[in-house]
């Protein structure tokens, strides 16, 4: 799979046989490469999403770039409306994911680099702003922190789910 293709139309989705079913339906998608830029948006009643592709009226864009933006106060009143049906939520987090950047308290793993370990070489793709001198340690500790504040929400859902009686 490359990123310029995507799933055509004339492929019948998940979300698709559900609503036709009558079932609602959502997604909120924090990876472009699972929302409408690769064809990933047939059958969602309800879509929200990282970017905007194609134009369609159930799309609410939103700056989508952490766990917290994804499992938002949107969602909740999404599933406050449909709980009394059946539904089908679909929701694809991207992280933990480079940039290694978890917010405060979860980057308290990252370390400058030790004495005696060799530094690496800055990486875009991996490394935050602050790393100046980013070690294998200091980016095992930053993705450490990344899966500890993921955890941390995914724990928060799993409340609000039960909390609503659909855990």
């Amino acid at each position: 799979w490359n990123f310029h293709e995507m799933l055509d139309d004339r492929f019948i989705t998940l979300a698709e046989v559900l609503r036709n079913q009558g079932f609602a339906t959502a997604g909120f998608i924090g990876n472009s490469n699972a929302g409408p830029y690769a064809g990933v948006h047939q059958g969602f009643s309800l879509l929200v999403h990282q970017f905007a592709g194609r134009k369609h009226e159930s799309h609410e864009r939103y700056l989508i770039r952490t766990i917290e933006d994804i499992l938002s106060e949107r969602l909740y009143e999404w599933l406050d409306e449909a709980k009394s049906r059946n539904f089908f939520l679909y929701v694809h987090l991207v992280d933990p994911h480079g940039v290694y950047d978890a917010p405060a308290p979860y980057d308290r793993w990252y370390q400058e680099k030790p004495e005696g370990e060799p530094g690496l070489d800055y990486d875009v793709r991996l490394d935050p702003l602050r790393a100046e001198t980013p070690t294998a340690d200091g980016r095992r500790r930053l993705y450490d922190g990344e899966i500890r504040y993921n955890d941390e929400y995914l724990a928060k859902f799993l409340e609000e789910l039960n909390e609503r009686g659909l855990l």
